[in-house]
């Protein structure tokens, strides 16, 4: 579960060890450092840093604009495609809509990546610098016996994939992503739902891709909290993940990735499908 105290800490034990800043991609990798080694979900951590920059989660069209031109000048699969919807289809879909399809098509998280470029455009190092001036919120102790503990790589997990004809079973995500020669992150994709199928590949419980992505967004979701006993309690439940994203402004691919393994927490809470929840 993310906490902004344990977060700063953490960030200010980088920076007291380096007492300067050797330009952005230092500032850069000390942020990145103090999200994983207190394995806090990026989505929480960037919408955190967000609201002490003061960014709008809503992007006008010329930020959209501005995001898109940085993009391209990174290249890669994402740049490229990127680059070839910008050409071909400006005319019929949005920034935001040309962005989020080259993202799909690419396997990248599109609202992480949006984040990042928008902080590469206001300066790490400021961005560091901002962090580290902040006054740290009220310290809560809580119960040791409640305490969130940092969820297992999900992506040491062995997978079993179906293509029509033949199950195959990979040690790990890792080994599936080389053998079938995808991006990083693509399998934990296909199983959060976000991804129809990868290369014919879906996941061996889903007669087809289709299906598990209706099964996925039709299926109930109940949001859980700990009492002050340690104890799971529900807050409420709802009829869908998109739903539930709507209601609580939580992300909906923050969702998809607790009911996943992928974190233990989003947004303050944890996450189960409906069936078998309680």
């Amino acid at each position: 579960m993310f906490n902004s105290n344990n977060f700063i800490k953490s960030l200010k034990e980088s920076y007291d060890a380096v007492p300067y800043i050797q330009g952005d991609g230092a500032a850069k990798t000390m942020v990145a450092s103090s999200i994983k080694s207190n394995g806090f979900n990026p989505e929480d951590v960037f919408s955190f840093i967000s609201s002490k920059m003061g960014i709008s989660s809503v992007l006008t069209a010329e930020e959209w604009k501005s995001v898109i031109n940085a993009a391209i000048k990174r290249e890669g699969l994402f740049g490229q495609c990127l680059k070839v919807f910008k050409t071909s289809l400006s005319d019929k879909l949005s920034n935001e809509e040309i962005f989020n399809l080259a993202a799909a098509c690419s396997g990248i998280n599109p609202t992480l990546l949006t984040q990042e470029l928008r902080m590469d455009k206001l300066h790490w190092t400021t961005v560091v610098d901002t962090l580290l001036s902040s006054t740290p919120a009220p310290s809560i102790e809580e119960p040791a016996d409640i305490k969130e503990e940092k969820a297992p790589d999900p992506r040491s997990k062995s997978i079993t994939l179906y293509n029509g004809t033949e199950k195959k079973v990979w040690a790990s995500y890792r080994d599936c992503e080389k053998e079938l020669n995808v991006g990083h992150g693509s399998i934990s994709q296909l199983v959060s739902g976000k991804l129809k199928s990868i290369k014919g590949w879906v996941l061996h419980e889903n007669k087809t891709a289709v299906e598990a992505q209706k099964g996925s967004a039709k299926r109930g979701v109940v949001q859980l909290e700990k009492d002050q006993d340690g104890n799971l309690k529900i807050v409420k439940t709802f009829s869908s993940i998109s739903d539930a994203a709507k209601a609580t402004g939580i992300s909906h691919s923050g969702i998809c990735k607790v009911l996943s393994g992928t974190y233990q927490s989003t947004g303050g809470f944890m996450w189960k499908y409906a069936e078998g929840a309680a």
